[in-house]
């Protein structure tokens, strides 16, 4: 039989020592005044500094600012160029676990996409997405990302974007001008976003929804269109007539197909001569012998407005 020992006891088990330290921060919370939460005294005073607005924690490389230290620790991984986390899907690459865990939740075929834009109808799976998604719908002018090229006026809502696009106006035989191939078929593009757009071709995910019929796309143009359908909207009109309608392409075949506009062309140049049906055609003239008028940019935004409705 043992002999009783007046040493000590033992060291209490680990779960021991949790189950006290659990108790004590119990005993030792203080509610917040403003919302009734509890928590012990320096949660709380960080937990304040949220109803405050306050943010003491700023990031050095993008000026953001966090009320927790442990949001900016979080923050500071998407700038870091070691992403040692991968998709077992995919193979995207990411620089926490965190960021891996919401990429892993677009694989899932089962999530409900629950928040909807109010401005396009789009639906997300969480309200984080829809926020991010709400800037695109602000105008260039006050997104925070803008293009330092000579004559480009683009600017983009995050720093992702704004370095994709800065690829067409790398020099050529960059590495930025690298290539992406879709691996379902021949579509290629420098653009990693026109790319994530394309795929929903091949996965059949139409995340544009109509909120007055069953109508889904896969792109929020395509939504735009046939929202047209339940408003009646017809923002297009002919330049010869005072014909109007709802799509750019009826606009087209009306100057084409109608006989009040033998003769005439759907894309006439307003500074030479030039006259063509082809938008491509049309496209090509601008930037070849416009391009002191036009960056390729603006030529989209040019051609986009050619038959824009003025009194709708």
């Amino acid at each position: 039989m043992p002999v009783p020992s007046d040493d000590k006891p033992a060291l209490q088990s680990a779960n021991d020592l949790k189950a006290k330290r659990h108790i004590r921060r119990s005993e030792d919370k203080y509610r917040c005044p403003v919302c009734r939460k509890a928590y012990i005294c320096r949660d709380l005073r960080l937990h304040i500094n949220g109803h405050l607005n306050e943010t003491p924690y700023e990031c050095i490389q993008c000026d953001k600012k966090f009320s927790k230290l442990v949001y900016l620790r979080n923050h500071e991984k998407t700038h870091s160029t070691v992403k040692d986390k991968s998709c077992t899907t995919c193979g995207a690459r990411f620089a926490s676990n965190k960021l891996l865990r919401n990429h892993a939740k677009t694989h899932d075929s089962s999530r409900e996409r629950t928040v909807r834009c109010d401005v396009c109808g789009a639906e997300f799976y969480s309200k984080f997405v829809l926020t991010a998604h709400l800037l695109r719908h602000t105008p260039a002018a006050d997104r925070p990302f803008k293009c330092e090229a000579p004559g480009c006026r683009r600017a983009f809502v995050n720093r992702r974007e704004l370095s994709e696009h800065s690829m067409v106006h790398s020099a050529p035989g960059d590495d930025s001008q690298k290539v992406l191939l879709c691996d379902q078929c021949v579509y290629k593009t420098r653009s990693v976003s026109a790319l994530r757009r394309h795929y929903r071709q091949h996965t059949g995910d139409k995340p544009f929804k109509c909120k007055f019929c069953d109508f889904k796309a896969h792109l929020s143009s395509n939504l735009s269109r046939h929202m047209r359908v339940h408003t009646g909207a017809k923002p297009y009109s002919c330049p010869y007539c005072s014909y109007v309608c709802n799509t750019q392409e009826n606009v087209r075949k009306h100057i084409l197909k109608t006989r009040k506009h033998n003769g005439l062309f759907v894309y006439p140049c307003a500074h030479c001569d030039h006259k063509t049906n082809l938008f491509t055609e049309f496209r090509h003239h601008l930037r070849e012998r416009h391009s002191d008028l036009y960056n390729d940019q603006q030529i989209d935004a040019f051609v986009s407005h050619l038959f824009r409705n003025t009194n709708c």
